[in-house]
C-alpha cells in the first residue's frame, strides 16, 4: 500500500516538471477578450517559463490595455521586468508558475492536478 502514496506522490512531481502553459492574449486591440493556449519555451539556466499578466493604461487613447503571454523570469528572485513605455501608466504587472495560472487576473490559481495527488499521497499514507 506504500507503493499507491509513492505513485500519487511521483505524480505530483511530475506534474510540477512538466511544460508549463499560459494564456495568451489572441487579440491585437489590447482587450485581450479572446484567449488561446500555448506552452512556454524553456529558458536559460538562471531563469524560468512564467505566465505574464501585464495591465496598463495606453497614455493615447486613456483605455486600459492588458498583455498575457508567456516569459522568462530570473529563478532565484521570481522577478521579471515589464516593457513600460514611459507615456503609459502602469496598473499591475507580475507573473505566476501555474499552468494557465495568468487566465484570469489574478496569480492565485494552483494547478488542480498537483493538489488532488499530493492531497491522496498523504491521506493514502496515513489509512496505510
Amino acid at each position: 500500500m506504500a507503493q499507491i502514496a509513492v505513485f500519487f506522490l511521483f505524480l505530483a512531481v511530475i506534474q510540477a516538471s512538466v511544460a508549463l502553459k499560459c494564456k495568451v492574449c489572441d487579440d491585437t486591440d489590447g482587450s485581450c477578450s479572446k484567449l488561446r493556449d500555448e506552452t512556454c519555451p524553456a529558458g536559460a539556466s538562471d531563469r524560468e517559463a512564467a505566465c505574464l499578466i501585464h495591465i496598463y493604461k495606453d497614455a493615447t487613447t486613456k483605455k486600459e490595455m492588458t498583455e498575457k503571454k508567456c516569459v522568462n523570469r530570473f529563478k532565484n528572485t521570481g522577478k521579471y521586468d515589464c516593457i513600460e513605455n514611459p507615456n503609459n501608466q502602469q496598473i499591475k504587472c507580475y507573473t505566476c508558475v501555474e499552468d494557465f495560472c495568468n487566465e484570469k487576473n489574478s496569480a492565485t490559481k494552483l494547478g488542480l492536478f498537483g493538489i488532488v495527488s499530493l492531497v491522496l499521497s498523504i491521506l493514502v499514507s496515513k489509512i496505510l
